[in-house]
């Protein structure tokens, strides 16, 4: 996915019927990706009719989630951001890696990794 693009899956809930679109906003403007329903039988109790319904989002989320960046990859990003940029701050730094790394890897991760390679420098 590229900088600046974020997917947004949006779910119109039921429990007979439940509607799914996966958009993607780049750079202010939106993009369907895909859409669908999911349906459950009527006859089903209500566990399993969310059971259903729950199997088939997560499908649907792992389809489409972006492909995030291995933890090596984000420390190599990271490490040239710090030598590129000469930062030792945590704050900007955070900001310097995450214009890199928007959109490829989560901000836990990359705040973790900025944490452990200033406390090592």
């Amino acid at each position: 996915m590229n900088p600046g693009a974020r997917k947004v899956l949006g779910i119109d809930c039921g429990t007979a019927i439940v509607g799914w679109a996966v958009m993607t906003n780049k750079n202010n403007k939106l993009i369907h990706e895909a859409c669908g329903d999911i349906t459950t039988p009527k006859e089903l109790d209500m566990h399993l009719r969310l059971k259903i319904i729950y199997e088939k989002l997560l499908e649907i989320i792992k389809k489409y989630l972006p492909e995030q960046l291995s933890e090596v990859a984000v420390e190599k990003i990271v490490k040239a951001v710090i030598e590129k940029a000469d930062i030792k701050e945590f704050g900007r730094l955070m900001g310097e890696a995450m214009k890199e790394l928007k959109g490829k890897a989560d901000g836990k991760e990359v705040s973790e990794i900025v944490s452990e390679l200033l406390a090592a420098s």
